[in-house]
């Protein structure tokens, strides 16, 4: 099984790639099948814990990086 990796391009929100399942604090379910996720580092997106692209508007800074597990 691929380990995932979280990456970030500079000033941008956290992606990291593939499917997933997410699990909302009331133990509700969503299923993520469309290959990659993308989420809200800012703190200004309407769709929490997804970007919404707010980022670009709030003024946002942050460095890039990749996360991978050896």
């Amino acid at each position: 099984m691929n380990q995932p990796t979280l990456k970030s391009n500079q000033n941008s929100p956290l992606y990291l790639p593939g499917n997933f399942t997410l699990t909302d604090e009331n133990g509700n379910k969503t299923e993520l099948k469309d290959g990659s996720v993308y989420l809200c580092r800012c703190g200004a997106s309407k769709n929490k814990p997804f970007c919404d692209g707010m980022h670009k508007q709030s003024g946002f800074e942050g460095p890039a990086f990749t996360l991978e597990k050896p």
